[in-house]
């Protein structure tokens, strides 16, 4: 290989690492949330959060949760002080708007769009951007959401407070990956830190990422998978 080949691909390596950096930091944008859950192959969609099918969305999300949950049932199915598929609409709009939260209906009103959380009492990050999906019966299915960004060694001690509460309320969590001391989070632009729970009908994960100059992201996202499969809307 001559020098101007090698000089051509270490070029090109170099637009790839960009390219895929800058999808990384528009992936962990509020905008961006569905193409992350594509990319990371998390119980999500690939779909526009602000339209979109509510019926061909959640036989989605049912579908690819399918591919996703794991063989024992969990203790319980937590989510942001809720349970999935038991806590209602209702309740949930509550919380938020009791929280300071400006919300917004999506979807045939199947989604709930929540933002500018204040911090909660003892709650060491706020809440940023929350995407709470419920299904026909109008109880809560699905929470994904992203809190404030902040500095690395905070969003691990955060994301690992919540592992205790979710070990002790769902059961153990079945997987963890990533840097996990502060300092490897922090100085690895584009790192991620997560722990992830799969069980039978249950599936969270916890995520820290570092997006270089636009700080460390915390992201908490949360599913359910119903024990039938019930179409949103109807008739």
């Amino acid at each position: 290989m001559n020098r101007k080949t090698v000089k051509h691909a270490s070029l090109g390596g170099l637009g790839v690492l960009v390219a895929f950096s800058g999808l990384v930091a528009f992936a962990h944008t509020s905008v961006g949330r569905p193409l992350l859950g594509w990319m990371r192959g998390a119980p999500g969609c690939p779909v526009s959060l602000e339209g979109g099918d509510a019926k061909t969305v959640e036989a989605f999300r049912v579908a690819h949760l399918k591919r996703e949950v794991g063989a024992e049932p969990s203790r319980g199915n937590p989510a942001l002080g809720f349970e999935l598929g038991r806590s209602d609409r209702t309740s949930v709009s509550s919380w938020a708007r009791a929280s300071g939260a400006a919300c917004k209906t999506l979807r045939e009103e199947s989604v709930l769009r929540c933002t500018g959380f204040r911090k909660a009492d003892g709650e060491a990050l706020a809440i940023d951007d929350a995407h709470l999906q419920f299904d026909a019966r109008g109880m809560l299915v699905a929470a994904d959401v992203y809190r404030v960004r902040t500095n690395a060694a905070a969003a691990l001690a955060f994301v690992r407070s919540k592992a205790n509460l979710l070990d002790a309320v769902a059961g153990p969590h079945t997987q963890s990956s990533g840097p996990t001391d502060s300092d490897s989070l922090q100085l690895q632009p584009f790192s991620r830190a997560a722990i992830t729970y799969k069980y039978q009908r249950y599936v969270a994960e916890l995520s820290a990422t570092n997006l270089a100059d636009r700080g460390i992201r915390v992201r908490e996202r949360y599913s359910y998978l119903p024990s039938t499969t019930l179409a949103l809307n109807a008739p």
